[in-house]
């Protein structure tokens, strides 16, 4: 934390200050910094530096301590408070889960050691909610837009330890405040990440506006022949079908792999 933040004191004489003083190093610098000359490598104007610097920053230091308690590194800590200022310590203590909403390099595991440190109750609800969403964001990270909700309960009880209905009970609760949203599809109903499902809707609302078109269709086997013939290409009739297609067609779904030639 002083390499990072203090100019002229890297690694090496961090570490001496630290050696040195140890439990005492933050006392020493507020309150006795003539003893800093103590420690090898340090200059009267690194001592004003770093005296400076405690003493500008300790509302930002004892934030940092105190998450540091946690396993939380400086530089993640640094950043917590960077978005939360003074209140750092009070959001925390409160609900520490609210952490993922200002965050995004923590995950839920981390701030999970935090809140049950602090005594939170297993199945409280900010616990069980924030739960519920690393859940879904995880499942996402392997190229899915929606689960299964009976999966997704099912997940979210292992990773929580809590039981099934305590995690339906929460899901309702995130569905009515649009954190998530859920969507039968063939009599499954299926939960999706808030910006997830609205990307999907934009997309479906797009393709329904691109597919409104005149029906009349233009024959475009002149040009594909042309073009077949410079390019040197030998079509078959069902290729050349699918360019007219897609020609005669805002949006064309195209599958299948490639064949050679």
């Amino acid at each position: 934390y002083i390499s990072e933040n203090v100019k002229g004191i890297g690694k090496k004489i961090a570490t001496n200050i630290i050696n040195t003083f140890e439990d005492e190093t933050v006392n020493i610098i507020r309150n006795h910094p003539d003893r800093l000359s103590e420690v090898s490598g340090l200059n009267e104007e690194k001592i004003d530096r770093l005296k400076e610097f405690f003493i500008n920053e300790w509302e930002k230091w004892n934030a940092v301590q105190y998450l540091s308690s946690f396993g939380i590194s400086a530089l993640v800590a640094s950043k917590i408070y960077e978005n939360l200022r003074g209140d750092t310590i009070t959001i925390v203590k409160e609900n520490p889960y609210s952490l993922l909403n200002f965050v995004k390099t923590i995950d839920f595991k981390t701030i999970d050691v935090i809140g049950l440190n602090q005594g939170i109750n297993i199945e409280n609800e900010d616990r069980v909610c924030a739960g519920i969403l690393y859940a879904l964001n995880a499942t996402t990270e392997f190229g899915h837009t929606c689960i299964e909700e009976d999966v997704l309960i099912s997940y979210a009880s292992e990773i929580l330890k809590v039981s099934e209905s305590v995690i339906l009970h929460n899901i309702i609760t995130l569905k009515m405040e649009e954190k998530i949203f859920i969507q039968n599809i063939e009599d499954i109903d299926y939960v999706f990440r808030k910006a997830f499902y609205l990307a999907e809707k934009n997309i479906t609302d797009n393709i329904i506006a691109h597919t409104i078109q005149n029906p009349s269709k233009k024959s475009y086997k002149k040009e594909i022949e042309l073009v077949s013939e410079k390019q040197s290409l030998i079509l078959s009739d069902e290729q050349k079908d699918a360019i007219s297609t897609c020609l005669n067609n805002s949006i064309s779904v195209i599958t299948g792999g490639p064949r050679n030639r």
